[in-house]
Parts: C-alpha cells; sequence; structure tokens
C-alpha cells in the first residue's frame, strides 16, 4: 500500500512539472481549438435520440450528435457527482485524486487539466449549477472565472437553477468575443438531478394520461428518498417518474442550445470541440432501482458522451468501453498536441480521426463512493466494490465475491450471467489488476463543512 501511494505520488508530481514547463513553450505551431466541457448531472444515455430515445426530448443534443463521434459505451468513474467530474478534469479514479465523495476538497498536489490549459494562454472559465463543487471541492482551480469562489450565505440556494448558469456562460463568452485565445469552457446542468419541478413536458403529459398519483405536483427530495417503495411498487408512479425526469432533461437539452447558439454567434463554434456528457445516470424505478450513489448498476455507470469536433466533417459511432478518466488527456491531446502524463486515462482523439477501433484494450474501472456514514449500516455496502469493464463484460468484484454482467447498450438492459463461460484464469488476472488498483489510494483530504453544507447533503442523498 505503502508503495502504491508512493507511485501515486509521483505521476501527480510529473503532471505539475509538466505543466510548469509547458507554460514557458511556444504553441504558435500548434492550431489551438476551443474546448467546450457540457455536463449536464443524472443524465442517462438512452434518454436521448442519439442514443435510441424515440420521445423526441433533446433536438440540441441529437442535431450536435448527428455529427460527432458517439461513445456507445462510456462509463463513469463514480456514480456520485465530486467524484466523477473530478475524474474527467485530472484523469485519474476517485481513489487516486482523493475526492471520493462529495463535501470533500481536492488536495492542493492533484493537478486538473484547466490549470495545463491557463497557464498555456487559454482563457478558461466554468459555470456551475452544484455550486459548492467550486468552492468546497476546489474544482474551480486553474478556471480564470468560476460561478462561485467563495462560500454561499446561508440565504442562498445551493443549486443553481440552469437559466442562471447559462446566463452567466453566456455573459461571460460575450466578454471573449473580442479576445485572440482560445478558450476552454467548463459549463455544469442540474436540471435531471432531483428534486424534480414540474416543467410544460411533465405537466402535459399529467394532463394527458389523468394521472393523480402522490408525483402530480412534482417530486421532493424527501419523496425520492423516503417513499422509494412506493414509487417502484406502481408502474403507474414509475411512468410519473420518468415523465418529471424527462421534462427536466428536454429543459437541459434546450439549455445547451443556448451555448451551442451564442459559441456560433461569436464565430468560435467552427474552431471548437465540443464535449458533452453526463457525471452518472439514475435509476428510475426499473427493476425496482431508484436513485445513484454508493452503487455500480449500470443504469447508474453507463453515461452519454458526444465530442463534436466542427473543424472536421461527419461522425461515427464507437462501440469500445471508454471511461470519464479519458477527458483530461483527450483535452490536452486536443488542445496543446501533447500526451499528459501521470494519468490512467488515454486520449480518445483516435476515435475523433477515425471510425476504427484501432486503440489496445484495457481494462476500464468504476467504484463505490466513500460512505463512512454507511460502514455500520447496510451490508450491502462495500467501500472496495469495484466494477471492471474487460472483453465486452462488466466483473462486479464485491464482498469477496465476482459477478459477471453483460451490460448490454442501454443501462437497463444490464443482465447478470448465471453461467458466463469466463475463463478462469481471465478472473485470476482481473483480480490481480484489481488488487493493484485498490492498493493506490491516496488519503481523501477532510474539510469541517458547516451545519448548511451537511443538511444540503443530506438532502440530495448523498449522507444520512
Amino acid at each position: 500500500m505503502k508503495q502504491a501511494k508512493t507511485r501515486c505520488r509521483v505521476l501527480l508530481l510529473a503532471v505539475v512539472a509538466f505543466s510548469v514547463t509547458i507554460s514557458g513553450c511556444s504553441t504558435g505551431d500548434i492550431e489551438r481549438p476551443n474546448i467546450v466541457l457540457i455536463t449536464i448531472d443524472t443524465l442517462r444515455a438512452d434518454r436521448l435520440g442519439a442514443y435510441g430515445y424515440d420521445r423526441n426530448l433533446t433536438p440540441n443534443l441529437d442535431q450536435l450528435a448527428s455529427g460527432s463521434v458517439v461513445f456507445e459505451r462510456a462509463v463513469s468513474t463514480a456514480g456520485t457527482t465530486w467524484p466523477a467530474h473530478a475524474s474527467m478534469l485530472t484523469g485519474l479514479y476517485p481513489r487516486y485524486h482523493g475526492l471520493r465523495r462529495n463535501g470533500l476538497e481536492l488536495a492542493d498536489d492533484v493537478p486538473l487539466v484547466t490549470e495545463l490549459l491557463a497557464e498555456s494562454g487559454y482563457s478558461t472559465g466554468s459555470f456551475v449549477s452544484f455550486r459548492a463543487m467550486h468552492f468546497r471541492g476546489r474544482l474551480d482551480r486553474g478556471f480564470q472565472v468560476a460561478s462561485d469562489r467563495n462560500m454561499i450565505a446561508d440565504d442562498e440556494a445551493p443549486i443553481r437553477s440552469g437559466d442562471e448558469t447559462i446566463s452567466m456562460t453566456i455573459d461571460w463568452l460575450q466578454g471573449q468575443s473580442a479576445a485572440d485565445s482560445p478558450i476552454f469552457l467548463w459549463v455544469h446542468l442540474f436540471e435531471p438531478h432531483g428534486p424534480y419541478d414540474l416543467t410544460d413536458y411533465s405537466r402535459q403529459w399529467i394532463e394527458e394520461t389523468g394521472y393523480d398519483g402522490f408525483l402530480a405536483d412534482g417530486a421532493s427530495n424527501d419523496e425520492l428518498h423516503n417513499r422509494i417503495q412506493d414509487i417502484v411498487s406502481s408502474p403507474e408512479n414509475v411512468a410519473a417518474m420518468n415523465a418529471l425526469y424527462d421534462g427536466e432533461i428536454k429543459l437541459a437539452d434546450s439549455l445547451v442550445g443556448r451555448v451551442l447558439d451564442q459559441l456560433e454567434a461569436d464565430d468560435r463554434l467552427e474552431n471548437s470541440i465540443v464535449i458533452v456528457a453526463s457525471d452518472h445516470g439514475q435509476g428510475l424505478g426499473e427493476n425496482g432501482n431508484m436513485g445513484h450513489g454508493a452503487t455500480l448498476r449500470e443504469d447508474v455507470i453507463h453515461i452519454p458522451l458526444i465530442i463534436r469536433d466542427f473543424r472536421a466533417q461527419g461522425g461515427h459511432r464507437v462501440s469500445e468501453t471508454v471511461s470519464a478518466v479519458d477527458f483530461a488527456p483527450t483535452i490536452a491531446e486536443a488542445a496543446l498536441g501533447l500526451n499528459l502524463p501521470g494519468v490512467q486515462g488515454r486520449s480518445l482523439l483516435p476515435y475523433l480521426k477515425s471510425a476504427a477501433d484501432e486503440t489496445e484494450e484495457r481494462e476500464v474501472f468504476a467504484e463505490v463512493e466513500l460512505r463512512p456514514d454507511l460502514d455500520e449500516a447496510p451490508k450491502w455496502y462495500d467501500a472496495d466494490a469495484t466494477a471492471l469493464y474487460a472483453d465486452d463484460l462488466k466483473f462486479v468484484m464485491q464482498h469477496g465475491e465476482t459477478e459477471v454482467f453483460d451490460p448490454g447498450r442501454r443501462p437497463s438492459a444490464e443482465t447478470r450471467l448465471e453461467s458466463p463461460g469466463v475463463n478462469q484464469a481471465f478472473i485470476a488476472y482481473l483480480k490481480s489488476q484489481r488488487t493493484d488498483f485498490l492498493a493506490g489510494e491516496i488519503k481523501p483530504k477532510e474539510v469541517e463543512l458547516t451545519d448548511r453544507e451537511i443538511e444540503v447533503l443530506k438532502s440530495l442523498g448523498y449522507i444520512q
């Protein structure tokens, strides 16, 4: 364990040294595109038309996807907001960057790709709806302009509306319109995450179906966490839950459209690479599953990933499994033509250049969030529970057992294989890979949360 931690620190120091070095290098001979990362919290891949949904919720995202590389098997590193986003920006799995749950702080010696871009001449801005990701999680590092540097007051909303987040984003973009430097922009929307207010879409669904159950006025956090059985035991309530969720996705799609329209109005879109993804998915009552968090279910771990390089023509689909840890090395190579050292992901740029899956096979990991409040509670919780994706299968290792799943192409299609027919030598190899993976954990950076912050995390279901 000690050697693994030392190895991890060496890798992290290598990234820091690399970012200092590159800040003094000339990048004039590299075409530097604008990089736009849009993350939509709790968005399931199977809710987009580009992934087969037939309810036309996401016209803007589907139009974007039509000329993009669409990754059919993208997976998150964890089913929780802060750990997953930290993986996107560091290229490291949660136990390696240390931000293993919401409410922790990213350590100063864990570098973000944002810092590299800022030091290399990019104008960087970040506007997030889950405001504490900035001032508490410290995912604002490297952004010259960030929506939430300071702790919010008790009378301020901890979650910003998407409309407000996008208005701030557009104001910043308009301020960049005359600048010569390329931009790196991160926008985070929270709409598909509970609680769920009524939207035009869900109101219309309720009117057309005549639904009159307890979700007819929306779903509060209390109902989402304390009335799960009432939801999953009723097909009508499950349908209502899905309608509420779909309405929030339709709203989020319209907000994404506003960002793309502004980039086009500023003549930036044609020299941009736009990445749209989710941090994790959501259980919506199918098979009795609700919510997200400390779980490795496919409805939570499978995420949408769309990458559009507006400098290139055409798009295609990729069937190989890729991970949120691939975002940072992809951004570094796309922006600066550089291989990012010391990360656990790999650049996805080869997929943007070719429809063929030509990259070397590898194992992709996912893990559960760190939940000290569950250590003495449910028997199902295992802080070292791990999913490994290999050979088109998903191996879930927890409580000393290994289960094999066919993850399917849709989050709700995951199937446990009773007789997987997998070579035992391969299982032994994967177990050894997991042992090495678990050995690299770094100690999380604990912070003292205010009573208000604890209340917010409890209301969202992240702590008990």
